[in-house]
């Protein structure tokens, strides 16, 4: 089962739950400054920053760009400018493509349809559960007098018993925790700020409740008892406890509200499992076992080493099923019975394929993978049952919807034609060889630039540089600038928030 070429568009780094949840919206609709809080709720958003030939690159569509974006022009001077840059180079790529009509192939066509779907089931969520949740006031009182409690820390971490046991007795001896803590770096090959953090109590409380209880019984200088966790072992030690001095009323306000989202968020979780689960049920999903055990087999002979496969004896038990079928095409056969309707074997390969970067099977033993593969099946339903609620309720024709999937149609286009002028030039951008990969780089560097050469007479580019002034972004001509992506897992197809510009653009800098 070959992967998707346009997986290259799904890098995974920070993670967030059902939604991206926009910033609040600001009160005026043209600012002297426009920030990623007016240009996504208000008017502002809507001013044409550039056109390239028949494409607009709004304020809105910049801003969320760049501020989930990269962070390599963010490092260099003017970046702004460069950023613009290369999105306008890949909506020049991409006007190549709809030429091409590479926006007619099933390929795109399919990617589209799950980033929309997504989008969609969203703006459901947003209005029907977020939207609606009220935080008490007496909850964001809690939230900012935690939020005013940070914390300097760092760890030593241990995979295994034996590598704690050898940090405790070196600790009882009389070694320090700052000499460990070193020589953990030296002997790891990880940066410190992989083994430390800043954070606020409330922050710390919300992503980590276990871990927040530790470190509050600790003061300064103080060492954990080892904290066990899934991947291993972690003694903590507090650096440092201070308190924000007074805010201002700008600030108090800016803290109530990054509190009252996070708190929401919460909130929204159960509430949200509460309505799926109201959904599941007013369907009847029944998974149908013939369906199932044709499924499993077919699924292992893509997945599972061959060995597994053979041992399973899951190549007979298929041979075995698809007889009883006398011919019958077992990709339509009904695997999920519903209320009203039913969804196919098909469908669920049709669904697995464009998800299979983030779904893992258990390999471990014919039950694990059995019980892998009916987990993955419900999930399936669940996402199914969502975006056509989402489309029963007109949720796809939103403006926010409408404009946001036309971002990802442009990305995806010119993801594919990227992808083509990649493999014209022999450089496979899923399993890269490492012979001659860097000639091979420079080929396709020189393929696109004297494409977007080409293109660049073709069709007429204009920027608004006044307003280029006026956009205020969070990270500019920063060396320091670091790269932090979100990515949205819950949902019901997983994906960047935003459309951003590649990686590879760097190497052009």
């Amino acid at each position: 089962m070959k992967k998707n070429a346009i997986h290259i568009l799904i890098v995974i780094t920070v993670i967030i739950n059902f939604c991206a949840v926009p910033f609040a919206a600001a009160k005026e609709d043209t600012l002297k400054t426009i920030g990623y809080n007016a240009a996504y709720k208000t008017s502002a958003g809507n001013k044409v920053l550039a056109k390239v030939g028949d494409k607009n690159i709004t304020v809105r569509e910049f801003l969320t760009s760049y501020e989930y974006g990269p962070a390599f022009t963010k490092r260099e001077k003017d970046s702004k400018s460069r950023y613009l840059n290369y999105m306008i180079n890949e909506k020049l790529l991409a006007l190549y493509g709809y030429s091409e009509k590479v926006d007619t192939s099933n390929q795109v066509n399919s990617v589209l349809s799950a980033i929309t779907g997504d989008i969609a089931s969203d703006e459901m969520f947003m209005n029907e559960i977020f939207n609606k949740i009220v935080v008490p006031k007496k909850e964001l009182d809690s939230a900012l007098v935690q939020k005013g409690i940070n914390y300097n820390i760092r760890w030593l971490y241990a995979r295994n018993e034996k590598m704690l046991s050898a940090y405790q007795q070196q600790l009882k001896s009389g070694v320090t925790f700052d000499s460990l803590f070193s020589l953990q770096l030296l002997n790891d090959s990880v940066h410190a700020d992989q083994r430390s953090m800043k954070v606020d109590m409330f922050e710390l409380q919300n992503e980590n409740p276990f871990l927040a209880k530790v470190v509050d019984t600790l003061k300064v200088n103080e060492i954990s008892a080892p904290i066990k966790a899934p991947d291993g072992y972690y003694i903590i030690k507090v650096d440092d406890i201070w308190k924000k001095l007074i805010l201002t009323e700008t600030e108090r306000n800016k803290e109530l509200h990054d509190a009252g989202l996070v708190i929401k968020r919460n909130k929204s979780d159960g509430i949200s499992d509460s309505y799926v689960q109201k959904l599941m049920l007013a369907h009847n999903p029944v998974i149908q076992g013939k369906a199932f055990d044709i499924l499993r087999s077919y699924m292992g002979g893509f997945v599972l080493p061959k060995e597994k496969y053979n041992e399973w004896k899951l190549g007979e038990r298929l041979s075995k099923e698809l007889d009883s079928l006398k011919g019958e095409n077992y990709g339509g056969m009904k695997l999920v019975s519903l209320t009203k309707g039913a969804i196919s074997i098909d469908d669920f390969i049709y669904w697995y394929k464009l998800r299979d970067a983030y779904l893992k099977f258990d390999e471990n033993d014919f039950n694990g993978f059995s019980a892998s593969l009916e987990k993955m099946i419900w999930r399936m339903v669940r996402d199914h049952l969502l975006v056509a609620s989402a489309y029963a309720k007109g949720y796809q024709n939103k403006p926010i919807v409408k404009q946001q999937s036309q971002w990802w149609k442009d990305k995806i286009v010119y993801a594919v034609v990227r992808d083509q002028l990649a493999n014209s030039v022999g450089l496979n951008i899923e399993s890269p060889s490492s012979i001659k990969m860097a000639d091979k780089d420079q080929e396709l560097t020189s393929k696109i630039l004297h494409k977007i050469i080409e293109l660049k007479r073709k069709y007429k580019i204009q920027i608004n540089e006044n307003i280029l002034k006026e956009i205020r972004v969070q990270d500019s001509d920063d060396p320091r600038a670091v790269d932090y992506y979100m990515v949205k897992k819950g949902g019901t197809y997983p994906h960047p928030a935003f459309p951003s510009i590649d990686f590879s653009w760097q190497s052009w800098e």
